[in-house]
């Protein structure tokens, strides 16, 4: 599965940039796309496509054995902080509601996984604690191959000994419904994604239609995707440090899926909105290059 550490890379590159500036508003403002914060823009609008990669994953998540979607563990968020969440949760974590399967197709009718404080706290031997709090809802959609998620609060917190405040906090509210055959699949994403690391705090607010198509193979539920091209466009939010791009994101090139990789290799996605454009243009295995075009 992808990793997500370098979608939370591209949101900490927000943060830490302000955006190009920092804002005299209290809130958010819907600020002008330029040269100067283009870069960070295109690492945004990398990161959204690193994400629904992640998503269209043809398999059923699996909450009770692991902590999917949000979490890199091991992996550096930014700026060499490490976040590691358990690899596997504790006893008892998470609390599982009814995982009738009853046309055996591995996803659950409706079944919800909630996640406590209480339940979901491993520490570490220097007194560092991981935790997860949240539920998952998942559900069967019948007659078609897929799923239908609900994320509610799920989030990741890591706490250094001693500390009540996190270090670095990862949380995603949202829903989205996967839909495939044998050589495509289709996704509605409608979500929020947050992350903070020491006192910056970036957010992404997703309503997005992904669609993967197949070239190297037949896709396979439960198996790796084969290679394929991924095309995503939608209404994109990112806020950080008080700035605010409303933006609009469409493919013009589709995205190259390479199976060896585990990413991207070509494509163009354009991110618009006032002011200008930001496309990202990907040139090798997770090599992209962010260009700013003004209106």
């Amino acid at each position: 599965m992808l990793n997500t550490s370098r979608a939370l890379v591209g949101l900490m590159a927000l943060a830490a940039s302000g955006l190009g500036g920092c804002s005299d508003s209290s809130g958010p403002t819907n600020d002008p796309l330029t040269a100067q914060n283009a870069q960070a823009v295109g690492a945004a609008a990398a990161s959204t496509a690193d994400l629904a990669l992640l998503a269209v994953n043809p398999s059923v998540p699996d909450f009770g054995g692991a902590f999917p979607l949000l979490f890199a563990a091991g992996r550096p968020l930014a700026h060499g902080l490490g976040f590691s969440p358990p690899a596997s949760p504790p006893e008892g974590c998470p609390a599982a509601s009814n995982l009738t399967d009853t046309d055996g197709d591995g996803v659950p009718d409706a079944a919800t996984w909630t996640f406590t404080a209480e339940l979901c706290t491993e520490t570490d031997i220097e007194g560092n604690r991981s935790v997860v709090t949240g539920s998952v809802g998942l559900s069967d959609p019948g007659l078609t191959a897929g799923y239908d998620l609900d994320l509610n609060s799920l989030t990741a917190a890591y706490f250094e000994n001693g500390a009540t405040t996190p270090l670095a906090q990862l949380s995603m509210d949202g829903q989205w419904g996967l839909r495939g055959t044998s050589d495509a699949l289709s996704l509605g994403q409608q979500y929020k994604l947050a992350a903070t690391v020491g006192n910056h705090t970036a957010v992404l607010t997703n309503s997005l239609d992904v669609g993967f198509d197949a070239t190297g193979g037949a896709i396979v539920w439960g198996a790796p995707l084969p290679d394929g091209t991924l095309a995503i466009d939608g209404t994109w939010q990112v806020v950080a440090d008080n700035q605010s791009h409303r933006l609009m994101l469409a493919t013009l090139e589709p995205l190259v899926y390479d199976d060896a990789c585990g990413g991207f290799v070509g494509g163009v996605l354009q991110a618009a909105g006032e002011g200008g454009e930001v496309t990202v243009t990907w040139t090798a295995c997770g090599v992209h290059t962010s260009t700013f075009i003004a209106s």
